[in-house]
């Protein structure tokens, strides 16, 4: 798999490494940095089936809270990093973007999967850690470290 993190410019990258051989499309997203439209991640992944690989989304992940367990800044704590009304940051808003993103990849042509960033990534070292983990709110366990609804997104059917 090649990755390219951002799906804007993933046609420029691809078109530069077409010598060679690989045999998955891998792109990233993450709407506080990719930006809040689906509509533009749908087309993009749908122009990359031009190059006739599969297409994985390598990274992706949304926060269940924007509350803190530990005292470490979190990637994502603010509201305008979300994409409300549809995808709150809560444990059934969480799940809702990921089986979106699930959608997504299974109804592009040569959509593969999807792969979740830090699920594990729980606040480990104590409530008073200020190098803990800055991923805790977008973990599939909650702060007590409990399974969220997220992981049924991944379940086999």
């Amino acid at each position: 798999m090649l990755h390219h993190a951002v799906y804007e410019g993933a046609q420029w990258f691809y078109d530069r490494v077409s010598q060679i051989e690989y045999d998955l499309i891998g792109i990233s997203y993450y709407p506080h940095w990719h930006g809040k439209s689906i509509i533009e991640l749908r087309h993009a992944i749908q122009l990359l089936t031009k190059y006739d690989k599969g297409i994985v989304m390598a990274e992706t992940s949304y926060p269940f809270t924007l509350d803190w367990d530990d005292f470490t800044t979190n990637i994502i704590g603010l509201e305008d990093q979300l994409i409300l009304p549809e995808y709150p940051a809560t444990p059934e808003g969480q799940k809702s973007f990921v089986e979106e993103m699930r959608t997504i990849m299974q109804e592009a042509d040569l959509g593969t999967g999807l792969c979740y960033w830090g699920g594990e990534w729980v606040a480990w070292k104590g409530d008073q850690a200020t190098d803990g983990s800055p991923w805790e709110n977008q973990a599939v366990f909650d702060f007590n470290n409990k399974a969220l609804p997220v992981l049924r997104v991944f379940e086999t059917r």
